[in-house]
């Protein structure tokens, strides 16, 4: 599989993240356009075999959602072989009331959380959040942003514990999803319930924890309509495509897709340990972006190291928790302006305002200085 075909856009929920959507949001550029179509079906029909009433296997198997969350899922966990047969396995185990020994899809986990995944959903269903995400995300790009873009949004009631949303680019070749590199297919978001219940108490925050996910991910399927419709962002992936760039154009748009999130626990807000976290995080950024310099770098070897800078856990994810620090850096000392121009203006000129705002503050951690050099090379 080639790296540019495995990009996908992940969000690793481990801060308890409240974002409060004013009813007094609007949207003040008419060309930023976006419209969610919600797709349920795919969480109803694990809710209904988690209760036993209903669950024929092949319908399961072959919803569109469980589908990308099933494929998804098994990536992360590294397990390739035979998912469709495993989900088959597992979905008639549940159903029978077996015990599954190797729940990597967290069937058993989701299952104990039924009454509060419905809950959750029935909220989600009651309650129009669209606007109020749409308006919310805009303010992060530049005032002249054009994007209209349909996103399909898929609620799922399983997954891997690693993840509780992502985003993805899908092509749909006779109903089955084919995953497909930037430019190419369609974004969609997908949504765990069960991974937004575990980590919340209490229907409301659970359901502002959706609302928060839901606008990390409309950051990033938005970032990709406008990466798409820019001139600069065309010739840049025509000419920069090497493995280096590709992790470099993750940290841009996972870092600022993570701090959006940070700050929605409220500005000055930082987590336990983040000085510690965020060092160890560049260490790994800085080591991994000097491999993928290297010539004679195996196409598995980068494809690794891209997979682990998004998907290996929240700390652990060093590319996602890199790309906050920078974003924050470059907001805080350089303003507000500063980071939506680098939205514009892309890879280079993140890097360049954030090597920018280390002269403003010295305890930032520094970029390796001969990646900088190979970023930053006209």
């Amino acid at each position: 599989m080639r790296i540019t075909n495995y990009k996908l856009r992940i969000t690793i929920c481990s801060f308890v993240v409240f974002i409060f959507f004013a009813n007094s949001f609007s949207q003040t550029n008419p060309n930023f356009n976006i419209f969610l179509d919600g797709n349920y079906s795919s969480a109803e029909k694990m809710l209904d075999l988690y209760e036993r009433r209903m669950g024929n296997a092949e319908d399961i198997a072959s919803d569109k959602g469980n589908m990308i969350a099933l494929s998804t899922s098994l990536m992360i966990e590294d397990k390739w072989e035979n998912g469709i047969g495993l989900f088959k396995e597992h979905i008639s185990k549940i159903k029978s009331g077996e015990h599954i020994e190797n729940d990597i899809l967290q069937l058993q986990s989701s299952q104990q959380r039924l009454k509060e995944m419905r809950d959750l959903l029935e909220e989600i269903k009651k309650r129009n959040f669209n606007r109020r995400v749409v308006a919310t995300v805009e303010q992060l790009f530049p005032s002249n942003a054009k994007i209209d873009v349909n996103i399909p949004m898929y609620i799922v009631a399983f997954g891997t514990e690693k993840v509780d949303a992502f985003v993805r680019r899908i092509v749909w070749e006779n109903n089955v999803p084919r995953f497909v590199g930037e430019g190419e297919g369609e974004l969609t978001i997908v949504i765990n319930l069960s991974g937004a219940v575990e980590r919340e108490d209490g229907l409301e925050s659970r359901f502002i924890g959706v609302l928060s996910t839901v606008a990390h991910e409309v950051f990033h399927a938005a970032f990709g309509n406008y990466q798409d419709r820019s001139k600069r962002w065309k010739q840049f992936r025509k000419t920069h495509n090497a493995p280096l760039y590709q992790l470099l154009e993750l940290v841009q748009n996972e870092g600022i897709a993570y701090y959006f999130s940070l700050e929605q626990r409220g500005r000055g807000y930082l987590p336990r340990d983040w000085n510690e976290k965020t060092r160890e995080a560049f260490q790994k950024f800085n080591l991994s972006a000097e491999q993928l310099l290297q010539e004679n770098i195996s196409p598995s070897r980068a494809f690794e190291i891209i997979r682990k800078a998004n998907t290996s856990g929240f700390w652990e994810s060093y590319g996602s928790i890199s790309g906050m620090v920078m974003a924050r850096a470059i907001e805080t000392n350089l303003g507000h302006a500063a980071l939506q121009e680098t939205i514009a203006k892309g890879v280079g000129n993140f890097f360049e305002k954030y090597s920018e705002a280390i002269q403003h503050d010295g305890n930032l951690p520094n970029v390796d200085k001969e990646v900088l050099e190979k970023i930053l090379e006209k």
